[in-house]
Protein backbone atom coordinates (compact mmCIF):
# COMPACT_ATOMS: atom_id res chain seq x y z
CA UNK A 1 0.00 0.00 0.00
CA UNK A 2 1.28 3.32 -1.02
CA UNK A 3 1.91 5.97 1.49
CA UNK A 4 1.02 8.17 -0.46
CA UNK A 5 -0.93 9.06 -4.06
CA UNK A 6 -2.14 12.13 -5.60
CA UNK A 7 -5.30 12.99 -7.55
CA UNK A 8 -6.23 15.64 -9.40
CA UNK A 9 -9.46 17.75 -8.05
CA UNK A 10 -10.81 21.37 -9.15
CA UNK A 11 -8.68 24.34 -7.43
CA UNK A 12 -10.83 26.62 -4.97
CA UNK A 13 -13.20 23.62 -3.96
CA UNK A 14 -13.62 21.70 -0.71
CA UNK A 15 -12.48 17.96 -1.47
CA UNK A 16 -14.16 15.00 0.27
CA UNK A 17 -12.29 11.40 0.02
CA UNK A 18 -13.32 7.93 1.21
CA UNK A 19 -11.36 5.24 1.08
CA UNK A 20 -12.69 1.74 0.93
CA UNK A 21 -10.93 -1.71 1.95
CA UNK A 22 -12.24 -5.06 -0.26
CA UNK A 23 -15.16 -6.51 0.61
CA UNK A 24 -14.56 -9.66 3.50
CA UNK A 25 -17.96 -10.76 1.46
CA UNK A 26 -20.83 -9.12 -0.45
CA UNK A 27 -22.54 -6.41 1.31
CA UNK A 28 -19.66 -6.74 4.43
CA UNK A 29 -16.57 -4.55 4.55
CA UNK A 30 -14.47 -2.52 6.89
CA UNK A 31 -15.35 0.66 7.65
CA UNK A 32 -13.48 3.37 5.12
CA UNK A 33 -10.46 6.00 5.72
CA UNK A 34 -11.77 9.82 4.98
CA UNK A 35 -10.12 12.87 4.64
CA UNK A 36 -11.95 16.49 3.80
CA UNK A 37 -9.25 18.48 2.53
CA UNK A 38 -10.19 22.61 2.34
CA UNK A 39 -9.89 24.45 -0.84
CA UNK A 40 -6.83 26.22 0.80
CA UNK A 41 -4.73 22.94 1.56
CA UNK A 42 -2.80 20.83 -1.36
CA UNK A 43 -3.13 17.93 1.12
CA UNK A 44 -4.41 15.66 3.72
CA UNK A 45 -4.17 12.61 5.74
CA UNK A 46 -6.77 9.55 5.79
CA UNK A 47 -7.85 8.13 9.07
CA UNK A 48 -10.68 5.83 10.19
CA UNK A 49 -11.92 8.65 12.56
CA UNK A 50 -12.58 10.98 10.06
CA UNK A 51 -14.37 8.64 7.94
CA UNK A 52 -17.28 8.31 10.15
CA UNK A 53 -17.33 12.33 9.25
CA UNK A 54 -16.84 12.11 5.57
CA UNK A 55 -19.32 9.27 4.93
CA UNK A 56 -21.75 11.24 6.34
CA UNK A 57 -21.32 14.24 4.84
CA UNK A 58 -20.87 12.06 1.21
CA UNK A 59 -24.38 10.62 1.77
CA UNK A 60 -25.83 14.14 1.95
CA UNK A 61 -23.92 15.19 -1.03
CA UNK A 62 -24.65 12.62 -3.35
CA UNK A 63 -28.37 13.27 -2.17
CA UNK A 64 -27.74 16.99 -3.86
CA UNK A 65 -27.28 19.02 -0.87
CA UNK A 66 -25.16 21.83 -1.34
CA UNK A 67 -22.41 22.61 1.82
CA UNK A 68 -20.34 25.35 0.50
CA UNK A 69 -21.08 27.15 3.57
CA UNK A 70 -21.12 24.32 6.02
CA UNK A 71 -18.29 24.40 8.09
CA UNK A 72 -16.64 21.04 7.41
CA UNK A 73 -13.50 21.01 9.66
CA UNK A 74 -16.09 21.87 12.59
CA UNK A 75 -17.78 18.48 12.00
CA UNK A 76 -15.25 16.43 11.73
CA UNK A 77 -13.43 18.01 15.07
CA UNK A 78 -16.73 17.34 17.13
CA UNK A 79 -17.28 13.74 15.56
CA UNK A 80 -13.65 13.68 16.67
CA UNK A 81 -14.10 14.07 20.26
CA UNK A 82 -17.00 10.62 20.22
CA UNK A 83 -15.13 7.92 21.74
CA UNK A 84 -15.96 5.85 18.33
CA UNK A 85 -16.91 8.31 15.34
CA UNK A 86 -18.65 5.32 13.93
CA UNK A 87 -21.22 4.54 16.48
CA UNK A 88 -22.51 8.32 16.00
CA UNK A 89 -26.46 8.79 15.58
CA UNK A 90 -25.96 8.65 11.89
CA UNK A 91 -29.96 9.24 11.03
CA UNK A 92 -30.40 11.95 13.92
CA UNK A 93 -26.90 13.83 12.11
CA UNK A 94 -28.11 13.21 8.65
CA UNK A 95 -31.68 14.68 8.92
CA UNK A 96 -30.34 17.53 10.64
CA UNK A 97 -27.52 18.55 8.74
CA UNK A 98 -30.25 18.11 5.54
CA UNK A 99 -32.79 20.51 7.49
CA UNK A 100 -29.22 22.82 7.86
CA UNK A 101 -30.07 22.67 11.73
CA UNK A 102 -27.11 21.18 12.94
CA UNK A 103 -25.84 21.67 16.37
CA UNK A 104 -22.56 20.37 17.77
CA UNK A 105 -25.50 18.45 20.48
CA UNK A 106 -27.09 16.46 17.85
CA UNK A 107 -23.31 14.58 17.84
CA UNK A 108 -24.08 11.66 20.29
CA UNK A 109 -22.81 8.12 20.10
CA UNK A 110 -25.89 5.24 19.70
CA UNK A 111 -27.54 3.25 22.72
CA UNK A 112 -24.66 0.60 23.40
CA UNK A 113 -25.08 -2.84 24.94
CA UNK A 114 -23.09 -5.04 26.62
CA UNK A 115 -22.95 -8.48 25.34
CA UNK A 116 -21.63 -11.58 25.61
CA UNK A 117 -20.75 -13.56 22.50
CA UNK A 118 -19.83 -17.37 21.95
CA UNK A 119 -16.46 -17.23 19.74
CA UNK A 120 -13.83 -19.58 18.50
CA UNK A 121 -10.53 -18.88 19.67
CA UNK A 122 -8.73 -16.58 18.21
CA UNK A 123 -8.36 -12.88 17.65
CA UNK A 124 -11.84 -11.18 16.31
CA UNK A 125 -11.57 -7.75 14.94
CA UNK A 126 -15.00 -5.42 14.15
CA UNK A 127 -15.71 -3.51 11.27
CA UNK A 128 -13.01 -0.52 12.02
CA UNK A 129 -9.37 -1.76 10.86
CA UNK A 130 -7.61 -0.53 13.49
CA UNK A 131 -9.36 -1.29 16.36
CA UNK A 132 -8.23 -3.51 18.94
CA UNK A 133 -9.13 -7.00 18.74
CA UNK A 134 -11.67 -8.98 20.82
CA UNK A 135 -9.28 -11.97 21.69
CA UNK A 136 -11.64 -15.87 22.70
CA UNK A 137 -10.20 -18.66 24.60
CA UNK A 138 -12.45 -20.90 22.64
CA UNK A 139 -16.36 -21.61 22.47
CA UNK A 140 -16.82 -22.72 26.02
CA UNK A 141 -15.73 -18.75 27.34
CA UNK A 142 -18.15 -16.29 26.02
CA UNK A 143 -16.28 -12.44 24.89
CA UNK A 144 -17.31 -9.61 26.28
CA UNK A 145 -18.38 -7.28 23.62
CA UNK A 146 -20.08 -3.94 23.46
CA UNK A 147 -22.16 -2.79 20.38
CA UNK A 148 -25.59 -0.75 19.21
CA UNK A 149 -28.48 -2.26 17.95
CA UNK A 150 -28.60 -3.33 14.06
CA UNK A 151 -26.15 -4.95 11.91
CA UNK A 152 -22.51 -5.08 13.63
CA UNK A 153 -19.60 -8.61 12.79
CA UNK A 154 -16.44 -9.55 13.89
CA UNK A 155 -14.19 -10.83 11.60
CA UNK A 156 -10.62 -13.54 12.27
CA UNK A 157 -8.30 -13.09 9.31
CA UNK A 158 -6.59 -16.03 11.01
CA UNK A 159 -9.39 -18.22 10.69
CA UNK A 160 -11.08 -16.77 7.63
CA UNK A 161 -14.09 -16.57 9.40
CA UNK A 162 -16.76 -14.21 9.90
CA UNK A 163 -19.46 -13.37 12.88
CA UNK A 164 -22.15 -11.22 11.71
CA UNK A 165 -24.46 -10.05 14.73
CA UNK A 166 -27.83 -8.68 15.06
CA UNK A 167 -29.06 -6.38 18.45
CA UNK A 168 -32.38 -5.67 18.53
CA UNK A 169 -33.66 -2.35 20.56
CA UNK A 170 -33.80 -4.36 23.73
CA UNK A 171 -30.16 -5.62 23.51
CA UNK A 172 -30.63 -9.18 22.50
CA UNK A 173 -28.09 -10.65 19.73
CA UNK A 174 -28.37 -13.34 17.51
CA UNK A 175 -25.52 -14.33 15.34
CA UNK A 176 -24.02 -16.36 12.90
CA UNK A 177 -20.56 -17.37 12.02
CA UNK A 178 -19.33 -18.36 8.49
CA UNK A 179 -16.68 -18.74 6.69
CA UNK A 180 -14.84 -15.88 4.13
CA UNK A 181 -12.87 -19.09 2.31
CA UNK A 182 -15.23 -19.76 -1.60
CA UNK A 183 -15.53 -23.26 -1.77
CA UNK A 184 -14.80 -24.72 -5.41
CA UNK A 185 -17.82 -26.31 -6.94
CA UNK A 186 -18.27 -29.78 -6.66
CA UNK A 187 -17.96 -31.57 -10.44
Amino acid sequence: VPECFTIDVPKEEDSLLLLYPPSLKNGCRMKPLGVFIPSYEDRGALSVEDGAAVSILMTLVQSGQDFSDFNCQRFLFEMGELDDPWLAEEETLLRQLSLRQMRSWYIREKTLFDLEIYLPSGSWYGSVPSGTPRESSGLENPVAIVLPEGYSFLVSPDRLELVEIQVDDHGQAVWIRESLVQEAPSQ
